[in-house]
């Protein structure tokens, strides 16, 4: 008894129009959400040295903007979730596709690392510069 090969059905090309669109639209969002990120911490530490007169309000500002940060790392890791939903059967349908090419020489760090460092370094910035505030409030002056 012979086993007939199943096919794979391909989806018609309004749906992978859909689903690259899907993909590259969520791409946008997270890069979106990194200029958000910077935007709000030059704001914050911007802020935070104008109200150095007063150390408390400035370690305030400094506390919220590091919550802002962790949610907006949390929004981006949820985007990025999201975005790659799809990407075994964008990768099973188009397995010639790059999505992301190589480098001729390699690159030391990917963009989800270089992320994950940029927001990190700004978290630990605001905690770092809030102690400061209140704990040696006289070296800022």
């Amino acid at each position: 008894m012979m086993i007939e090969p199943q096919q794979t059905t391909r989806p018609d090309d309004s749906t992978l129009s859909i689903m690259m669109s899907h993909f590259i639209h969520l791409d946008q969002v997270m890069w979106n959400r990194v200029q958000w990120l910077i935007a709000i911490q030059t704001a914050a530490i911007g802020g935070a040295y104008a109200l150095k007169s007063d150390p408390h309000n400035s370690a305030v500002v400094l506390c919220l903007c590091a919550f802002v940060t962790v949610i907006l790392l949390l929004m981006m890791r949820r985007d990025e979730v999201i975005r790659d939903a799809n990407l075994p059967l964008l990768k099973t349908l188009h397995p010639q596709f790059t999505f992301s090419p190589k480098c001729s020489k390699g690159a030391p760090l990917k963009g989800r690392q270089l992320n994950g460092i940029l927001f990190f370094s700004f978290l630990l910035i605001d905690l770092f510069g809030a102690i400061i505030f209140v704990t040696v409030p006289a070296t800022i002056k």
